[in-house]
């Protein structure tokens, strides 16, 4: 998949990066790594400054947790009207109000987390400044540490052999493990539903 993406960007250019890091932020899961191996290459190339990629990176993490932020209030909309669930949200809608702003920070640190939580943000309706500051704050410390992170690696690995196989071994066994816990967790979801079906039946 990384080859395709990778032939995407090779394509279309810095757009299709942008656009790929609008979608990951809307909640699609894709292999933005890429975007700032190759971004990191386009800086080293000198086809970009590193002040232009990190403008459009902000946008577009801006554009796609907005877009997720909004469809999250059209959400809570709905929620009012379903008594049943109405007042979880009133509860998420409290924890926000006095954690909001660090929860929507620290989530633009974690993969799993960032793109699901602007949803979560304009569920609990989240006023929309204090939404938009801490993730753009928390889109520029985490862009800023890819790109370093990814130019280190870059770095290193052209100039030692040894460095740039411990990094395609540490990737790889990556990947195995994330794999590997997604299966635990279907296989676990799979038993805990046929032991709720055995206790109905019983």
């Amino acid at each position: 998949m990384n080859h395709f993406f990778r032939g995407l960007i090779t394509h279309y250019g810095l757009p299709a990066a942008v656009l790929l890091l609008v979608v990951e932020n809307m909640g699609i899961p894709l292999p933005t790594e890429i975007v700032y191996v190759i971004a990191q290459g386009l800086i080293i190339r000198g086809e970009y400054s590193y002040l232009t990629i990190s403008i459009l990176f902000l946008f577009a993490h801006l554009l796609g947790s907005g877009i997720s932020y909004f469809i999250g209030l059209r959400i809570a909309r709905g929620l009012h009207q379903a008594k049943e669930v109405s007042g979880i949200q009133k509860k998420l809608a409290g924890w926000y109000q006095k954690h909001g702003e660090l929860a929507v920070f620290f989530a633009r640190m974690v993969g799993q987390f960032r793109p699901w939580s602007s949803y979560v943000a304009g569920t609990a309706e989240m006023p929309v400044a204090p939404f938009l500051i801490a993730t753009a704050v928390g889109s520029a410390l985490f862009n800023a540490l890819a790109l370093a992170l990814t130019g280190t690696i870059i770095h290193y690995s052209s100039q030692h052999a040894w460095f740039a196989a411990i990094v395609g071994v540490s990737f790889s066994a990556g990947i195995i493990a994330a794999i590997f816990a997604e299966v635990q967790t279907l296989v676990r979801k799979r038993k805990n539903k046929d032991v709720e079906k055995k206790e109905d039946t019983d």
